[in-house]
């Protein structure tokens, strides 16, 4: 899964890349992040993900870093929500809880996904129908291919830009 995301506010600009590759059961095989402001002060971070947790590179500026972050192997990691829509699909009600490494902090947390159901909901100006998915991090709504159309976290909603027309269902 990748993610590009250009930001711009009183004259400051960053860039946003993040990318996740992850096994067939939804867990996470390797993650990384990177965000440059106006062009000048880079961050990357690449996890690993291991037997133990992960191992994590960050890189600012020209100094770079590693460090372990345990998880215990018992800890659920496989997300099945990952696939919603794309492997699998869900009833309503349904719920996948796991554990998933937060780039930003560099810490383990719980995680709960939980499927709405469909609902109509506004991207671009126009209405469409979306699978929604509720999380600890916010709210994702899916298309039928279960790709992000929006999400909202924290106060901030983001849609994706390139949604080619829609049907006005999602079989």
């Amino acid at each position: 899964v990748l993610t590009n995301m250009n930001l711009r506010n009183n004259g400051s600009e960053s860039v946003i890349r993040q990318e996740t590759i992850y096994k067939s059961d939804g867990s996470q095989r390797r993650a990384l992040i990177e965000t440059v402001v106006n062009k000048t002060e880079r961050t990357f971070i690449v996890a690993e993900f291991n037997d133990a947790g992960a191992s994590l590179t960050t890189t600012i500026g020209n100094k770079t870093t590693r460090r372990d972050v345990k998880l215990d192997p018992r800890a659920p990691r496989a997300n099945p929500s990952t696939f919603w829509f794309i492997k699998t699909g869900p009833k309503v009600g349904e719920k996948a809880v796991f554990y998933s490494l937060r780039l930003s902090t560099q810490e383990w947390s719980l995680q709960e996904s939980v499927y709405k159901g469909q609902e109509t909901i506004t991207v671009s100006g126009e209405a469409q129908k979306a699978h929604r998915v509720d999380g600890a991090m916010g709210v994702t709504w899916l298309d039928a291919k279960g790709h992000i159309v929006a999400l909202e976290a924290g106060g901030l909603r983001l849609e994706r830009v390139n949604v080619a027309p829609n049907p006005k269902t999602i079989d």
